[in-house]
């Protein structure tokens, strides 16, 4: 096998060395300066969006916030008004019970006095009337024979 006959040993030697030297160089001098670019613009690229999302975060945490509060102060205020309403519905509510109230009474006592006024015909129309019959079946039971004096 010729790779191990040692008399081309130095001459694999040479090449080796030659091979590997210029490999480094050039990986040493064009392709890491290269790669250490693209890093340092992507280091700066991602510090960069870095800074702007923590610039956007503090905005959102501020505007959140600020619509907190502005939301506490309308939920206060709604709830202000629904008080308010809900006492003017009450007070509304009672008044017309009131009013109700008073109605009906009225309207009971005008209806218990025509009540009382029908009863009284009716009773006076029925004692007549009875009278009537009273006197009619008293007329048959014992007849008059004539006028007494």
């Amino acid at each position: 096998m010729p790779q191990l006959d040692v008399a081309t040993f130095p001459s694999q030697i040479f090449w080796i060395l030659l091979g590997f030297s210029v490999t480094y160089l050039f990986i040493d001098v064009v392709v890491a300066p290269k790669i250490r670019d693209i890093m340092e613009q992507r280091s700066t690229f991602v510090g960069d969006i870095r800074g702007r999302a923590e610039k956007l975060k503090a905005e959102a945490e501020s505007l959140r916030s600020d619509s907190s509060a502005a939301l506490d102060h309308v939920q206060a205020e709604a709830a202000a008004v629904e008080a308010k309403l809900m006492a003017d519905m009450a007070e509304q509510t009672a008044r017309e019970r009131e009013r109700a109230a008073a109605l009906a009474a009225d309207k009971y006592h005008k209806e218990q006095l025509e009540l009382s006024k029908s009863s009284a015909e009716t009773f006076g129309v029925m004692a007549a009337e009875i009278d009537l019959v009273v006197s009619s079946a008293l007329n048959k039971i014992y007849p008059s024979t004539g006028e007494k004096s």
